[in-house]
C-alpha cells in the first residue's frame, strides 16, 4: 500500500508493508513534513521509520520552509 503526501513540492511517499507469514507491519514515512493523515496510515504498525530532519525547537514557519519533521512530530505519529 502506498500513500502519496500532498505537503512535499516533490513526490512524498510513505509505505506500509506486511508480511504475508507473520502479519507483522511495518511503516516506511521519508521526507516529509507533519500532516494528519499519518497516525491513521501507521496505526497498528510493528516498527514505524519516520524521518525526523528538524531540530525538536523549530518553530511552525521554520517547518513549513523546510517541510521536514521534527522528532517530536515522528513521535505523535507513533503514539495515535
Amino acid at each position: 500500500m502506498r500513500s502519496d503526501t500532498h505537503f512535499h513540492p516533490l513526490a512524498a511517499r510513505c509505505y506500509r508493508f506486511t508480511d504475508p507469514a507473520t502479519g507483522g507491519r511495518m511503516v516506511f514515512s521519508g521526507d516529509t513534513f507533519y500532516h494528519q493523515g499519518l497516525p491513521l496510515f501507521a496505526k497498528d504498525c510493528d516498527v514505524l521509520v519516520h524521518e525526523a530532519a528538524v531540530s525538536a525547537d523549530a518553530e511552525i514557519p521554520d517547518l513549513m520552509r523546510s517541510l521536514h519533521s521534527r522528532p517530536q512530530d515522528a513521535a505523535q505519529v507513533a503514539w495515535l
